[in-house]
C-alpha cells in the first residue's frame, strides 16, 4: 500500500491526537476495523495519524484498498500467513546475547530457514488475478528475487551451515585470522538477500583442511575458538544482516496487510445500501451525501442522512442554527472523512472532493470534569494554545461550541479573534456555534469569506438533519425541544 517503507513502531497518541480520536467519535470505527486484535488497532491508529500529503500517494494506496475489496479472503489469508511466519521465525530464534560468531551464524541461519519456508507459501498468492499495480509489482518482485534457482541456492547455503556440527562452518582462514569471504559494505537493495548467496556459496563446497588438538590442551582449544570467531565474523555479519532484511520485509508486510484487512473489515460491516467512494484531491470542495461513519454503523441497514457541501475554496465553514439538528454530527463526519482520506481509505459518501490537510485538530466543548484544577474557560484557552503552537497553513481545525463556558459576549469576542487569526493564517476552520454575537463580530473582518450552513427545520419544528446553505438565525429554537417533551403536560407536573 506504499512505494516506500512505512514506520511500523507502536504509536502513543499525543494529547492533541487523543482529543481528535475522542471528539470525532473514532472508537466505534476502530473497533469495527480491528475487533479484539490489539495489533490491528495499533496499525490503524498509526496509519490514521500519519497522514499522506500528496495526491499520488493517496491514489496509490487507494488502488491497493480497491484490490483488497475484490480479494478479501486472500488479504485475510496473507495476513494470517505473515503473522504465523513472524511468530515462528522468532520463536525458533535464539535470543540469548553472545559475542560468538558461530552462535550468531547458526541462530540467524535458523531464522532465515523459517523465512524461506514461508516465502514459498506466500508465492502461491501471486496468480490470483490482482488488478492493481501495487499487488502485481509486489508479486513480480518476489518472483524475480526469489526465483526457483535462487531459492535453491539460498536453501543449500543455509542447509550447509546448519548441517555442520558444534555450530561450526568451515571457511578459509587467512594469515591475519580473517576469512576468505569479503566483507563488502552491506546495502539495502531489493536483491540484497541474494547477494549473501553469491559471496559465500562456493565456500562450503571447497575442500576442507583439518588438524587435531592434543587431549586436554585447553589453551589450544581456547585459541582455536578465538581464531574461529575471527574467521566467521564476516560471515556472521552477512547472515545477521540477511536475517534482519527478512525481519524488516515481513514486518512491513504484516503492517500493510493488517491495515488493508482493517479497511476490508469496515467495508463488510457497512450496509451495501450505503454509498462509499474514494476521495479525490482538489483545491475545490465538492461533497455529496456525506455520512457520519459512527452513526451509520449504529443504524445498520438504515441509511443515515447524507449532507452536501460545495465551495470553490473552503477557508471557513460556520454551522449554526436549530438545536439537535445534526450540526455536530456533520462536523464529525467532515473530520472522519479527512482522516480516512489521508490514510488512503474510502469515505461514506456519494462523492468526496477536498483539499489535503497535513494535520487535523479538534477543539470541542467539554462537560464538567471534577478532576480539573482550573476553570473551564482557562482549560479551553490552554487547549487552543496547544493547537496554535503546532498548526500550519495546511491544517484543519474543527471547533464545536468553543468558549461557551463563559457568557455570550466574552465567548464571542474570544471566538471571533481566534478564528480570524487562524483563517487569516490560511488555516481551514469548520466551526459549530450558537454564539450569534460572534457571527456579527466575524462580519467585521472583511478579509474573511465564510460559508454558512444551518440545519433544516420544518414548519412544525421537526428536524430533517439536512444542512442547508443559509445565514445564521438569532434563535436556536430550543422551544421546539421543550415542546417535544412537555407538550400537553399538566401545569402542576411542570411546576414540580
Amino acid at each position: 500500500m506504499s512505494r516506500d517503507k512505512l514506520e511500523t513502531a507502536k504509536i502513543q497518541l499525543s494529547q492533541l491526537q487523543q482529543s481528535v480520536f475522542e471528539d470525532l467519535g473514532l472508537s466505534p470505527i476502530l473497533n469495527e476495523m480491528s475487533g479484539d486484535n490489539v495489533y490491528l488497532k495499533q496499525v490503524v491508529l498509526k496509519t490514521w495519524f500519519t497522514p499522506m500529503l500528496s495526491k499520488s500517494e493517496i491514489e496509490y494506496r487507494q488502488e491497493a484498498v480497491a484490490d483488497s475489496f475484490t480479494h478479501q479472503s486472500e488479504i485475510n489469508e496473507i495476513y494470517q500467513l505473515v503473522t504465523q511466519t513472524v511468530r515462528r521465525a522468532r520463536e525458533d530464534y535464539w535470543t540469548l546475547s553472545s559475542g560468538s560468531a558461530s552462535y550468531r551464524v547458526i541462530s540467524s541461519a535458523r531464522k532465515i530457514k523459517n523465512y524461506l519456508k514461508y516465502l514459498n507459501e506466500l508465492m502461491r498468492f501471486s496468480n490470483r488475478h490482482w488488478n492493481s499495480k501495487n499487488f502485481q509489482d509486489f508479486f513480480n518482485n518476489l518472483d524475480n528475487v526469489f526465483s526457483p534457482a535462487k531459492m535453491t541456492d539460498m536453501n543449500n547455503v543455509i542447509d550447509a551451515i546448519l548441517a555442520e556440527n558444534n555450530q561450526s562452518y568451515y571457511v578459509k582462514l587467512l594469515d591475519d585470522f580473517s576469512s576468505g569471504i569479503k566483507d563488502s559494505e552491506y546495502n539495502l537493495k531489493k536483491d540484497s538477500v541474494t547477494k549473501m548467496v553469491d559471496s559465500i556459496r562456493d565456500h562450503y563446497e571447497k575442500k576442507k583442511s583439518k588438524f587435531s588438538v592434543a587431549e586436554r590442551d585447553d589453551n589450544s582449544l581456547n585459541a582455536i575458538t578465538e581464531y574461529e570467531n575471527f574467521a566467521k565474523s564476516a560471515l556472521a555479519i552477512k547472515i545477521v544482516n540477511t536475517a534482519n532484511e527478512f525481519d524488516n520485509f515481513f514486518d512491513q508486510l504484516k503492517f500493510q496487510t493488517a491495515f488493508l484487512l482493517g479497511v476490508v473489515n469496515l467495508r463488510s460491516r457497512l450496509s451495501k445500501y450505503v454509498p462509499i467512494t474514494f476521495p479525490k484531491v482538489s483545491d475545490k470542495t465538492h461533497i455529496q451525501e456525506l455520512r457520519n461513519v459512527t452513526l451509520q454503523l449504529h443504524l445498520g441497514d438504515k441509511p443515515a442522512v447524507g449532507n452536501d457541501l460545495t465551495n470553490s475554496y473552503l477557508s471557513l465553514l460556520i454551522i449554526s442554527g436549530a438545536n439537535q439538528g445534526g450540526k455536530t454530527t456533520m462536523l464529525r463526519a467532515i473530520g472522519q472523512a479527512q482522516i480516512m482520506m489521508t490514510s488512503g481509505m474510502f469515505v461514506v459518501a456519494k462523492k468526496y472532493v477536498s483539499a489535503l490537510h497535513d494535520g487535523i485538530y479538534t477543539h470541542f466543548k467539554r462537560e464538567e470534569d471534577s478532576s480539573l484544577k482550573i476553570g473551564k474557560l482557562e482549560n479551553e484557552l490552554k487547549r487552543m494554545a496547544m493547537i496554535v503552537d503546532v498548526v500550519t497553513p495546511s491544517s484543519l481545525v474543527l471547533m464545536n461550541e468553543s468558549f461557551s463556558s463563559t457568557n455570550e459576549y466574552e465567548g464571542s469576542q474570544i471566538s471571533a479573534q481566534i478564528i480570524s487569526g487562524l483563517v487569516n493564517s490560511h488555516i481551514t476552520v469548520v466551526a459549530v456555534t450558537h454564539q450569534y454575537e460572534f457571527l456579527k463580530l466575524l462580519n467585521l473582518d472583511h478579509n474573511i469569506e465564510a460559508l454558512f450552513l444551518r440545519p433544516e427545520r420544518k414548519s412544525n419544528g421537526n428536524r430533517s438533519y439536512k444542512m442547508l446553505v443559509g445565514l445564521p438565525t438569532k434563535t436556536s429554537f430550543g422551544l421546539d425541544i421543550f415542546n417535544k417533551f412537555f407538550h400537553d403536560k399538566p401545569t402542576s407536573k411542570l411546576n414540580t
